[in-house]
């Protein structure tokens, strides 16, 4: 009955996000929140300004989806690393990496609440939880604006997750932005009942 009712839920997200991803309107929906899937321009920069990286960075990553699942808040403002996420090594020439900007948003959630507004029942099952992470790829991956390109299921040593786990997380999108001269990622991930979702961008 589990398997029909998430089956079921899978194949009406899909339906109703390609639906309102080519209309370019807002979702709402009991799997999310507000999340904009219009085409969204990207910040100009004035590079005189050294900052300006940094800046673009924190401007961007507000544009990107919010959580695809029903979240309790945002957890304060922007978040800098100061090293892009591991998953990404391999992908960044190694005299950018450490030169990359990374702007993070964290959502904050409770696990029974975000599974059920995806359809999923919570519970210690890894079955429910790859059908949770599953149904959570499919709507983020709908909403995010269509400028980027997705990478993702990154290769296992690029994971770093168990091998029993779903296999489409971290979450990674990539696009060149010409004008602005960088070679920019997205990447989104779980962790301790918090969703993040991370810009990354270097000069190239």
């Amino acid at each position: 009955m589990i398997k029909y009712l998430i089956g079921l839920t899978v194949i009406t997200v899909v339906i109703f996000v390609a639906y309102m991803t080519a209309k370019g309107k807002l979702i709402q929906s009991p799997a999310t929140k507000e999340i904009l899937v219009s085409q969204s321009e990207t910040a100009k920069v004035d590079k005189t300004d050294p900052k300006w990286l940094e800046k673009y960075c924190r401007e961007e990553v507000k544009k990107l989806p919010v959580a695809p699942f029903k979240y309790t808040r945002l957890d304060g403002d922007v978040h800098a690393y100061a090293i892009p996420d591991v998953s990404l090594k391999k992908r960044i020439p190694t005299d950018k990496f450490y030169k990359a900007k990374t702007c993070a948003l964290w959502y904050k959630y409770d696990p029974k609440e975000a599974y059920a507004s995806l359809g999923v029942e919570y519970g210690m099952n890894i079955k429910l939880d790859n059908a949770f992470e599953e149904n959570a790829d499919l709507v983020f991956s709908k909403a995010i604006d269509k400028s980027w390109q997705k990478i993702s299921p990154l290769g296992k040593d690029e994971r770093g997750r168990p091998g029993y786990s779903y296999p489409g997380f971290p979450l990674a999108f990539t696009r060149e932005n010409k004008d602005a001269g960088t070679t920019e990622f997205v990447t989104a991930d779980f962790g301790g009942n918090v969703f993040y979702v991370r810009f990354v961008a270097y000069e190239k």
